[in-house]
C-alpha cells in the first residue's frame, strides 16, 4: 500500500466514524416537540366524571420559562362549543423531574351524557425551544352521550408523527452517500495527479 492509498484510507476511515455521530446529534436536535402519550383517546367514550386526563409530551414543557405560556395553550369546549372551566396543571421540574413533560388538565365539572373537546394550541413550546407547531384535539364523551345523527365528523388533528426530514437514519444515510462521492473525488485526484508527474 502506497503512501496515498494510506492517507486515503485514513481519511475515509476518519469520516466514517465521525459523521455518524454528527449527523445523529444534528438530528435529536431537529426532533420536534410531540405528545408521546395520554390517558385519554381521542374519540373514546363514556369516559368517568373523574378520570385523570393527563398529557406526556416528548420534552419538558414544566421549566418555569414556559410553563405559564403553555398553560394558556389548553381549552375545552362541550358538545355546544360552550366553553369549559379547566384548571392546568404543570409540575416543577427542578423538584419533580419525572414530571416535566407531563400536563394535567382538571375540568371544574364534568355533566354525564355530554361530548367535550380538548383544544391543544400549536404554541405549546418545550424548554429548549421547539413548539408543538400544530393544533391538536382530543374529543370524548361521558355515559349517556347519544352523538347528533346531523353533525358532521370533524377530522382531528394527530400530532404523532415527526416530519421525514428529521429522521436520523435520513441524515445518516446523506451523510455515508455524501462521504463516499468526496472519497472518490479525493482518489481521482489523486490518480490523476500520479499519472501527470509520471
Amino acid at each position: 500500500m502506497n503512501k496515498n492509498s494510506i492517507v486515503i484510507f485514513f481519511i475515509m476511515t476518519l469520516l466514517l466514524v465521525m459523521s455518524p455521530l454528527a449527523i445523529l446529534a444534528a438530528g435529536e436536535e431537529k426532533t420536534p416537540l410531540e405528545i408521546s402519550s395520554a390517558t385519554i383517546t381521542d374519540g373514546e367514550k363514556d369516559v368517568p366524571l373523574n378520570k385523570e386526563i393527563k398529557f406526556v409530551f416528548s420534552k419538558n414543557i414544566a421549566n418555569i420559562t414556559v410553563a405559564e405560556n403553555n398553560k394558556n395553550c389548553f381549552s375545552m369546549t362541550d358538545s355546544k362549543g360552550q366553553p369549559v372551566t379547566i384548571e392546568v396543571i404543570t409540575y416543577d421540574d427542578q423538584l419533580e423531574r419525572d414530571k416535566r413533560n407531563d400536563i394535567v388538565i382538571k375540568p371544574i365539572e364534568l355533566k354525564d351524557a355530554e361530548q367535550y373537546t380538548i383544544t391543544i394550541s400549536p404554541d405549546v413550546t418545550s424548554k429548549s425551544g421547539e413548539k408543538l407547531g400544530k393544533e391538536v384535539t382530543y374529543t370524548f364523551s361521558t355515559k349517556g352521550y347519544v352523538p347528533s345523527t346531523q353533525a358532521g365528523a370533524s377530522p382531528q388533528a394527530s400530532g404523532s408523527s415527526a416530519p421525514a426530514g428529521n429522521n436520523p437514519l435520513v441524515w445518516w444515510i446523506v451523510g455515508v452517500g455524501a462521504i463516499v462521492i468526496i472519497a472518490a473525488a479525493i482518489i481521482l485526484y489523486i490518480n490523476h495527479r500520479n499519472k501527470n508527474v509520471k
